[in-house]
């Protein structure tokens, strides 16, 4: 329904270098906080790339439902409700011992570019990395840490995963 009042992204609140999160006030965007949920969100945004680009049903909800945490774990280092526990870092560590399995096990590093849709996972993982650096300047939970941890080697053996499927 249009009211011709229709909400505006920008507010220019911000052109000055500085933001607001959920718990802090008028902070400057070169605060690490921002480089973490930049970084988070910029994976997101890589895991929809990759999302768009595979064929693997289970991938594709998996990595819809890390999307779906990282809108919670945003929040949450944002100064919202607590958003991570140890449970969460359990489920991200059963998820990475399944696609271990299906990719046949940690071999190595290997060279990004197999396909498309493993490189945008590779490139979420090299977000999730910038973030957990990131997090090392901000207080965090131990919960959060691991998590975010766990989450850049759940990445990693997803785009093995992915890796091993058909170009498209």
């Amino acid at each position: 329904m249009d009211n011709g009042k229709s909400p505006r992204i920008y507010t220019g609140a911000g052109d000055g270098g500085r933001s607001d999160t959920l718990s802090q006030k008028n902070i400057s965007k070169a605060s690490p906080i921002f480089e973490v949920l930049g970084s988070l969100d910029e994976c997101s945004a890589f895991l929809g790339l990759a999302r768009s680009s595979l064929d693997d049903e289970r991938l594709c909800a998996d990595i819809l439902r890390i999307q779906k945490r990282l809108i919670e774990v945003c929040g949450e280092l944002a100064g919202g409700e607590c958003a991570v526990c140890e449970c969460d870092v359990r489920r991200v560590e059963e998820a990475i011992d399944g696609y271990c399995a299906l990719s046949g096990g940690f071999c190595g590093f290997s060279v990004s570019g197999a396909t498309g849709g493993e490189a945008a996972i590779n490139l979420a993982r090299t977000s999730v990395r910038r973030a957990e650096r990131a997090a090392a300047a901000i207080e965090v939970t131990p919960e959060m840490r691991k998590y975010i941890n766990r989450l850049s080697d759940l990445l990693y053996v997803m785009a093995e995963y992915a890796a091993k499927m058909p170009k498209t």
